[in-house]
C-alpha cells in the first residue's frame, strides 16, 4: 500500500499512485554531479567518439590519431578538474 507523509495507510487509488510516482521521481533524489565532471563528460563524448576517429582515419595515420586522442583527453580532464576547483 501507500502511505502519506505521516505514515498513515492510504487507499490504493489512481491519484495515490500518481503522487507516489511523483515523489519517487523528485529531483532531490537524483545524484548531484559536479559541473566540471559534467562538462568534461560532454566534451569527451563528442571529441573522443568512434565516428570521430573513423573520419580522422581517412586523413591521418594511426600514430597521429593516438597523439590527438591523448592531447584532447588530457585537455578535457584538465578542464574538468579546473572547473571543479573554481566552481564548488
Amino acid at each position: 500500500g501507500f502511505e502519506d507523509d505521516q505514515g498513515n495507510e492510504l487507499p490504493c487509488t489512481r491519484e495515490t499512485k500518481i503522487k507516489a510516482m511523483h515523489n519517487d521521481l523528485n529531483f532531490q533524489n537524483f545524484v548531484k554531479v559536479a559541473i566540471g565532471t559534467t562538462l568534461a563528460f560532454m566534451m569527451a563524448v563528442t571529441a573522443l567518439s568512434l565516428p570521430e576517429f573513423m573520419i580522422l582515419r581517412r586523413v591521418m595515420k594511426t600514430k597521429l590519431i593516438l597523439t590527438f586522442a591523448l592531447i584532447v583527453g588530457l585537455g578535457i580532464m584538465f578542464t574538468g578538474y579546473l572547473f571543479n576547483l573554481i566552481i564548488k
